[in-house]
């Protein structure tokens, strides 16, 4: 694509008139605030899922499938990672 090109579809997406700025405004602020919010809750999952509730369910489960007696350490969630730790 040739650069006067790109330039005319740049200008092209520009607000026509004021409503225009003030619509593009609203929704950008809006996007904005959506996204910090759940970048928050992503931080905030973490402490709020007690997930050594699930213990002693993930340990009778790992004993019935491997036929052997399984213990499991605390465990830990991390969003970011995508993982239980235990």
């Amino acid at each position: 694509m040739a650069l006067p090109r790109i330039r005319q579809l740049a200008l092209s997406f520009r607000p026509k008139d004021e409503n225009q700025a003030r619509a593009l405004k609203r929704c950008l602020r809006i996007s904005g605030i959506t996204l910090g919010v759940l970048v928050l809750i992503l931080i905030v999952l973490p402490f709020l899922i007690d997930v050594n509730r699930y213990w002693p369910k993930l340990e009778s489960a790992a004993s019935a499938a491997v036929g052997r007696q399984v213990t499991v350490g605390a465990l830990s969630l991390s969003i970011f990672t995508g993982s239980v730790d235990a």
